[in-house]
């Protein structure tokens, strides 16, 4: 997705204007990282490749000014105090694929990276002088699902001869599994050598629908089913396994023998789909209406950069996550898509 470069730049404080963040994207170099240390207070560096920048306490944020107004939101208290930690602001030079340099945040009390700041993405006419990077301003309400596609297809490639934990498992079982199929929406023994979706989610105070025949799906079923339906055909695997309407939960001894060898289910699927958003019954994030939080883009003279938080805070404080049910499906699953409230993740 192409992403608008306009005039606007946006206000820093004095503080933050005299860090000359420009200079320091623009050198991302070690020898220049260390002449800036040795020009800028507070300053160090860490790493050949990581620079502590600025270290902010919290009665020193400006909130007129947008970097300390997107950092006020990443003070935590100090354990057993009333004061709040710092926070530590850092830069990262990237070299593997890209030359580029990324902002992070991180608490002093040693937590890790929890907040980011990436260039973003190459845009069709490049802006000579401008530093262009990866990253991706998301759709508050639209997921991309064809990157999704490219990654998936991407590991394919890349990883099927050179890593296990990517290759799914050869699928044998004693009860025949039955998956969605998500064209003609029936439930159907899968066929040798068809591939197949798994969905992770959390069924809430769902139970499987009184009309449903365990031939074929109800007119209307539950949101993240559907919207898993419809990431499946977009991925160009038409074929979906949900425990809701795959085990027939009429049937005690079927239901028995599927338990046992749910390690096989996850770890034959070609792609598990985990639905970490905030509520287990709004449906996908970013799929069909279901929305997620907006993106902050901030432009400085040098380029603009987009805000993307903790990903894996994120997943972690899901009510996905908080499930032992759940947390098994997920450590099974060779390869995983994470819709959270933020972001599509992979």
């Amino acid at each position: 997705m192409g992403v608008e470069i306009t005039e606007k730049r946006d206000k820093l404080c004095a503080r933050c204007g005299a860090l000359e963040l420009e200079k320091l994207v623009a050198s991302r170099t070690e020898n220049s990282w260390n002449c800036f240390v040795n020009t800028t207070a507070g300053a160090e560096l860490m790493l050949s490749n990581s620079l502590m920048v600025a270290r902010f306490k919290s009665d020193s944020i400006q909130l007129d000014g947008v970097l300390c107004n997107l950092f006020s939101q990443y003070f935590v208290p100090l354990p057993g105090r009333q004061v709040q930690a710092d926070l530590m602001l850092w830069a990262h030079h990237h070299t593997e694929g890209y030359d580029m340099v990324s902002l992070s945040l991180r608490s002093s009390i040693g937590h890790p990276w929890q907040y980011w700041l990436f260039p973003v993405e190459q845009p069709q006419e490049p802006l000579y002088g401008v530093i262009h990077g990866t990253g991706h301003p998301v759709k508050v309400d639209c997921a991309d699902i064809a990157l999704a596609k490219s990654w998936l297809e991407q590991c394919r490639a890349k990883h099927k001869s050179k890593s296990k934990h990517c290759t799914p498992v050869t699928l044998s079982l004693k009860t025949p599994l039955k998956v969605i199929d998500c064209q003609t929406r029936q439930v159907r023994v899968l066929h040798e050598h068809e591939t197949y979706v798994c969905l992770s989610y959390v069924w809430g105070n769902t139970t499987t629908n009184e009309n449903f025949n365990g031939l074929q799906l109800p007119e209307k079923i539950g949101k993240t089913i559907e919207d898993a339906i419809y990431v499946s055909q977009q991925l160009g695997i038409p074929r979906l396994w949900v425990d809701q309407y795959c085990i027939n939960q009429q049937h005690s001894e079927e239901k028995s023998n599927i338990i046992k060898v749910m390690d096989r289910i996850y770890g034959g699927a070609e792609i598990t789909i985990v639905d970490a958003g905030d509520h287990p019954l709004g449906g996908l994030p970013g799929i069909n209406g279901t929305t997620r939080r907006p993106q902050r883009v901030v432009h400085f003279r040098f380029g603009s950069y987009v805000e993307v938080g903790d990903i894996l805070r994120r997943i972690k404080s899901s009510p996905w996550n908080s499930r032992a049910w759940t947390y098994q499906e997920g450590l099974l699953a060779p390869r995983r898509l994470i819709f959270s409230n933020s972001q599509m993740y992979f």
